[in-house]
């Protein structure tokens, strides 16, 4: 009868492991470069930017410290292991990106089978602006275009004209 019992308690922990329910959603957004944007300046966008997708705070803030330590360091930089971000994408001339097909599971889901919501973290690489996280986590809704706010990035260096004269004090 113990043996019985054990074997039914397993089934079912079993049959409750399996019985998760996959979402998926897509996630857009853009990114501006902080200065221009506060300017009024249209041409805000940044193009080229490298933004990593991670479903656990603790990986992203990993990669994060690891720019922090050494710059030269991106998430995927070749490793031994498998990376910590889920998904990759580079933003286009206008600063937008979009990650499609976005996929996750849960075993006990907010709302249900119908829906479910995911909370994400981004990191975002450019080599004029560093490397920037999100101050907090953003939120992705099953079956819809999640569109994330946009995300304002400062400049590394700052450029500027010098104009002058040389005098000869003879």
């Amino acid at each position: 009868n113990i043996h019985i019992h054990t074997l039914i308690i397993i089934l079912t922990v079993l049959i409750i492991i399996g019985c998760s329910v996959v979402f998926t959603g897509s996630i857009s957004g853009s990114i501006a470069d902080e200065e221009l944007y506060n300017e009024g300046n249209g041409n805000y966008a940044i193009a080229d930017a490298e933004v990593y997708l991670y479903t656990e705070q603790e990986k992203r803030d990993a990669d994060y410290n690891s720019w922090l330590t050494d710059e030269t360091f991106r998430p995927d930089t070749p490793v031994e292991d498998e990376p910590e971000y889920f998904l990759k994408t580079i933003t286009d001339d206008q600063g937008n990106y979009t990650f499609n097909g976005f996929i996750w599971n849960e075993l006990f889901p907010d709302y249900g089978k119908s829906g479910d919501r995911k909370d994400v973290y981004l990191l975002f690489y450019h080599n004029d602006y560093g490397m920037y996280k999100t101050a907090y986590p953003v939120y992705v809704v099953n079956d819809v275009t999640n569109r994330i706010p946009l995300f304002k990035l400062s400049k590394i260096l700052n450029t500027a004209e010098i104009a002058g004269r040389i005098l000869d004090s003879e």
